[in-house]
C-alpha cells in the first residue's frame, strides 16, 4: 500500500494494511532454504536445507522459565510463562516473525509494563480519588465491561487484564496514555523480532526471503499486524463515554515509512 513518506496512516488505510495482512497471511511461505518444524508438541525447530548448519530451537531464544504451548494463536501469557503458537500456521507467510515478536514480549527488553502503568496514575490523592469516581460511574454504565476483564485475566494474564480494565473504566487522557504503553510494548517487540531476524540470516536461515528481501514488504507485514490494535483501540474510544468529541484518528500502533529498514 503507498503511503507518503514521515505523514500517518488515514483510518481507511489502517483497514486497507488489516485486510492486507489478513489476505497474505494465507499464504505458504515461499523462498525459505529452512523449515520451522514442530517435533513435538512444544518443541518448535528451525531446520535449515543445508545439513552443514544446525537446526535451531526457539526454546533455546526464550527465557529459561518460559516454555512452548499449542494455541489458537500466536501469543506470550506472563502469568503462565507459557509462548503459544497456532501449530497450522507454521510453514505459512510471517510465522518466524510472528514467533520473534511473542519472544520478544518474553524478554520485555528490560521493560516493566507495570511501573510504566504505575506511572500513568503517579497524581495526588484527589486526582486518584476523581479515576476511582469516574471509574464508579462507568462501571455502572458498563457492568458487562468485567466479564471482558475476566476472560483477559484467565487467557492472557495480569497485564492485559488491567488493560481491560483501564480501557472499560478509565476516564479519556488515562485510557490514551495506556494505549502508549501498549503501543511502545508492541513495537519494542517487533524491535527484538527484527534484530533476532538479522541474526537467524546471519546464521543462514533466509528468514527475509519470503518478502522478497524487501524492507517494505516487511514493513507492510508487520505494520499490518499492528493496524487490528489501532482498529481496536479507535472502536474503545469511540465508546468512551467521555471520548465522543473526539473526530481525528491518530493512530499510535502502525509505524510510518521513516521507521522502516
Amino acid at each position: 500500500m503507498e503511503q507518503e513518506k514521515g505523514l500517518p496512516f488515514s483510518l481507511e488505510g489502517i483497514y486497507g494494511l488489516d485486510r492486507e495482512f489478513r489476505r497474505t497471511s494465507m499464504n505458504l511461505a515461499e523462498g525459505r532454504n529452512f523449515a520451522l518444524t514442530e517435533v513435538e508438541e512444544g518443541e518448535l525447530v528451525l531446520v535449515n536445507n543445508d545439513t552443514s548448519i544446525a537446526p535451531l530451537s526457539i526454546q533455546d531464544i526464550l527465557p529459561k522459565e518460559w516454555r512452548l504451548m499449542r494455541g489458537v494463536q500466536y501469543g506470550a501469557n506472563t502469568a503462565e510463562q507459557v509462548l503459544k503458537y497456532p501449530q497450522d500456521d507454521l510453514a505459512y507467510y510471517g510465522s518466524v516473525l510472528s514467533i520473534l515478536h511473542e519472544v520478544g514480549h518474553t524478554y520485555r527488553r528490560g521493560y516493566n509494563e507495570e511501573l510504566k502503568y504505575q506511572g500513568i496514575f503517579a497524581g495526588g490523592p484527589k486526582e486518584k480519588a476523581k479515576i476511582a469516581g469516574v471509574g464508579l460511574l462507568k462501571f455502572i454504565a458498563n457492568p458487562g465491561g468485567i466479564f471482558q476483564v475476566m476472560d483477559d485475566l484467565s487467557n492472557n494474564g495480569k497485564a492485559y487484564a488491567m488493560e481491560s480494565l483501564r480501557i472499560n473504566y478509565l476516564p479519556r487522557k488515562y485510557l490514551e496514555r495506556c494505549y502508549d504503553v501498549r503501543a511502545q510494548v508492541e513495537i519494542e517487540a517487533w524491535e527484538f523480532a527484527l534484530q533476532k531476524a538479522f541474526e537467524l540470516e546471519a546464521r543462514g536461515y533466509n528468514v527475509f526471503a519470503e518478502f522478497d528481501n524487501d524492507s517494505e514488504n516487511v514493513m507492510d507485514f508487520i505494520n499490518g499486524c499492528l493496524a487490528s490494535y489501532d482498529i481496536g483501540m479507535w472502536g474503545s474510544l469511540k465508546e468512551n463515554a467521555n471520548y465522543r468529541s473526539v473526530r481525528k484518528f491518530e493512530p499510535k500502533f502502525v509505524r510510518y515509512r521513516r521507521y522502516y529498514l
